[in-house]
């Protein structure tokens, strides 16, 4: 599915700010939660946004990740930014 030319509406959502990564090792926190607009990340900007939906899973390594992977340097080439959603 692609939705080439089409504008992100605008919405907003929570992303955290802050956070360390403890020195016994584990997942960072200790960070606040803050409020951000897609506005405010991509207005006025060409944007790739994708999903992995099995971030850090061998099906995401194999099978989606690659191509991403592959089209690094275009993207880069045509001043896109990149966005990821992992969950």
């Amino acid at each position: 599915m692609t939705f080439e030319g089409k504008i992100i509406p605008e919405i907003t959502f929570m992303y955290r700010e802050g956070d360390e990564k403890p020195e016994e090792g584990g997942c960072p926190i200790g960070g606040i939660w803050k409020p951000t607009t897609t506005d405010d990340i991509f207005k006025g900007k060409r944007v790739i946004v994708f999903s992995l939906p099995g971030a850090y899973t061998p099906t995401c390594s194999t099978y989606q990740l690659p191509g991403f992977e592959e089209m690094y340097d275009d993207f880069n080439q045509k001043e896109l930014m990149r966005f990821t959603v992992r969950v």
